[in-house]
């Protein structure tokens, strides 16, 4: 950066060198603004030169956004005042402050400097020649650059031109975009910098250390889809003055991050004010917010664990003005007590909050047609970024995702945004590096690197192998995620499930390191876990379960292994397909299936008549070959046919057993279930259907509230007459009903 006066016009060549370096190198002038004019600027390429060093990060820029006065700035220059005959020249570092409201109407900043002005006789000239174009930073931010010696002042200010106006000219976006300066350069609030939790990666540019990068929400590497209606009601939601709140759920990685980048994204193009605060912001930190008068909103990812946070927010919107939008934007993965909790914790947070907006976010791939359209889109989006990672960039992406072919992808995992886009950069990986850091997908079975409803066990284990029986030994997860080739991101996700279940205790480190370690009950999960992978007995067992119920969710009770060997796993670890064909010779030796086309060899099964009495009945499936009980659960199948339209009505006779509790996986295997038959629920029902599985899933309720939330899915279930619903998931609830006392 410099100033327009000084170098006049665009594609003007022009000398440049580092104080106390010698040599010089040459720039090019690839935009500039008008001289003496508010827009006193220039924007100079400097050539590759061994006298110059480029910068190791992409420049972030500031805004102002209160009108508080005297915030601390700083300058940079080569004055007049610090040269000396015959010695090199000199830089001089100069502090002063910003008075917002000063040179307002003009769209001038006015830095006054704290300091006495220097003694200069030389002609009626200005002791700050030299200065012109000389950065202004307030803290990490460049604020503007300097034009001149601001008149009158006696010497003691000078005239700076803002970023904000440099960055509301198109011509100046695009000559940052175009020369690498970040494709996505936006206008930061410099007085909330001490509490914007950025994160290593916030802002694109750089040479990454890591293709996992790519997949952090915050990147913005897949072009956002299949949310327009959904960015249209928030922008309109935005527009008005005061605080608003809106609740976005949704099981993790359906995109709620990614959503609310592109709105954040949006507005600042607008010149809001945009926040996502640091998990540590006390209460005294972000009452700073009250005296924000841009427009603002903050976003709080995680909200279910920050509710001291919302709060403290709540307590903000009492003391705004209101004259401005204040808006709070909250991501969960649920909508369950702990929002009920947090909408009534004070008559302050029942008059702000009990109004607010809440929105489930569904599957973005729900529908497999689409994946292979967004499978296509997402590898193109990731070839043009893998460039930019170290040790790929030689790699001619273009041709490999030609090359590509799109894999089967009518698993329902799938149908998560993370886990589909994880598959593809795995697979992109692969195919230039088929041992190395893709190792996520295999080509020969299709099989997807573990997805979210796998990693928490697969953390849990790993965890406990690390720490041994030493409940006090903290360990990195970043450990975990580089030896087991999973996004970090998708790591500590997982991390967080645990923690919601009081298995393990999370902290985070200086750097956005987090580092966990086992509570009494996360060790003692981990070993039953440990147990039940190593007992032949309940391999068998939760093999037989995944086949039955598989089948009874596939068409007409049919399915193929294949698909079947590549998705099946016993708390995140794969299933062999040894143990898939003792499971399917099992039940078809037992008459639960067919199997073809050989039995011995088989790679197709069909259920029988007594397989789906099986299926439907909620019990093991070697506890209903064994039973002798006469009212051993059934479930009857009735057609009923009128003026031609056939109706399907069920009758269902459960018995619950006793059980000692659900573990991790049970759980999560239950309520994964539920989540993805919301969908195939009328419209008006689904809502409902998910708040009661969130009650379901969080364990701080008590047993018979969470037991009638499940006696709820159970009926709205059956009453929706979908086959696969009432015979792959209703039996799914057998075990968590049994578990809880009523």
């Amino acid at each position: 950066m410099t100033s327009a006066h000084i170098v006049a016009r665009v594609g003007e060549r022009v000398v440049v060198f580092r104080p106390g370096h010698s040599g010089t190198a040459e720039g090019l002038v690839v935009w500039c603004g008008t001289p003496g004019a508010r827009d006193d600027a220039a924007l100079v390429l400097v050539d590759d030169n061994p006298h110059w060093t480029f910068p190791a990060a992409p420049v972030r820029w500031g805004r102002f956004v209160t009108a508080g006065p005297g915030i601390r700035c700083d300058t940079w220059g080569l004055p007049d005042t610090a040269q000396r005959p015959g010695r090199a020249v000199e830089a001089e570092q100069i502090e002063g402050a910003v008075n917002p409201g000063s040179g307002y109407v003009g769209n001038q900043y006015v830095l006054d400097l704290r300091r006495n002005p220097p003694q200069w006789h030389s002609d009626g000239m200005s002791p700050w020649g030299g200065m012109s174009g000389a950065p202004v930073a307030c803290n990490e931010l460049l604020m503007g650059v300097v034009a001149a010696d601001r008149a009158r002042s006696n010497h003691s200010q000078f005239n700076v031109v803002p970023a904000y106006v440099l960055h509301h000219d198109l011509a100046f976006r695009e000559a940052l975009a175009t020369y690498g300066a970040g494709l996505r350069a936006r206008l930061e609030a410099a007085e909330l910098q001490h509490l914007d939790d950025r994160g290593p990666d916030a802002v694109p540019g750089g040479s990454l250390h890591s293709s996992d990068v790519l997949l952090h929400a915050r990147r913005q590497i897949v072009p956002l889809w299949g949310r327009d209606a959904l960015v249209t009601e928030l922008r309109a939601w935005c527009e008005p003055s005061g605080f608003g709140a809106w609740l976005l759920y949704g099981p993790g990685g359906q995109g709620k991050t990614r959503l609310a980048h592109h709105l954040t994204e949006l507005l600042a193009a607008e010149r809001w004010a945009v926040l996502w605060p640091r998990a540590n912001a006390g209460a005294d930190r972000l009452r700073d917010l009250r005296h924000v008068s841009r427009p603002l909103l903050v976003v709080l990812d995680r909200a279910e664990a920050r509710t001291d946070q919302i709060a403290a927010l709540v307590d903000v919107a009492a003391d705004h003005p209101g004259s401005t939008p204040f808006k709070v934007l909250l991501l969960a993965r649920t909508k369950g007590g702990w929002w009920n909790r947090a909408t009534t914790d004070s008559g302050l947070a029942e008059a702000y909050l009990g109004s607010a907006r809440t929105h489930l976010l569904t599957p973005l791939a729900a529908d497999p047609a689409r994946r292979a359209a967004a499978y296509r889109e997402a590898a193109a989006a990731f070839a043009a970024a893998l460039p930019g990672v170290e040790g790929l960039t030689t790699h001619n992406w273009p041709a490999v995702v030609d090359a590509l072919t799109v894999p089967g992808l009518r698993a329902d995992a799938y149908g998560n945004a993370l886990t589909l886009y994880t598959a593809v950069l795995a697979d992109l990986l692969d195919a230039v590096e088929p041992h190395g850091r893709g190792r996520g997908r295999g080509k020969a079975t299709g099989t997807a690197r573990p997805g979210p409803e796998r990693l928490p066990e697969l953390v849990l284990r790993w965890l406990a192998r690390q720490c041994g029986r030493d409940l006090f030994k903290v360990v990195n997860l970043d450990e975990f995620a580089t030896a087991r080739s999973v996004p970090s991101e998708a790591t500590k996700e997982a991390a967080l499930l645990l923690e919601q279940r009081g298995l393990v205790v999370l902290t985070r480190a200086p750097g956005r390191s987090v580092h966990a370690r086992l509570s009494v009950t996360g060790l003692q999960e981990a070993d039953g876990q440990e147990a039940r992978l190593r007992s032949t007995s309940a391999r068998l067992d939760h093999t037989l379960a995944l086949l039955m119920t598989a089948a009874a969710a596939g068409p007409l009770g049919g399915l193929e292994l294949d698909e079947f060997t590549g998705s099946a796993a016993l708390h995140g670890e794969p299933l062999t397909v040894d143990e898939t064909v003792r499971g399917v010779r099992y039940l078809h030796d037992h008459g639960l299936v067919t199997a073809g086309p050989d039995p011995q060899h088989p790679r197709n099964l069909l259920l029988t008549p007594r397989g789906w009495d099986c299926a439907l009945s909620a019990k093991r499936v070697r506890d209903f070959v064994n039973a002798q009980d006469a009212s051993s659960p059934v479930l009857n199948f009735h057609q009923h046919v009128h003026g031609g339209t056939a109706t399907q009505a069920y009758q269902v006779t459960q018995h619950v057993t006793t059980t000692t509790g659900l573990g991790v996986a049970e759980l999560t295997e239950v309520i994964g279930a539920l989540r993805r038959a919301a969908p195939q629920l009328a419209p008006g029902q689904q809502e409902e259907f998910l708040q009661d599985v969130d009650v379901m899933e969080d364990v701080s309720e008590a047993d018979p509230t969470r037991r009638s939330a499940g006696e709820r899915i159970r009926a709205r279930l059956i009453d929706s007459a979908v086959p696969e619903l009432v015979a792959g998931v209703v039996p799914l609830l057998g075990g968590f009903l049994g578990s809880l006392v009523g």
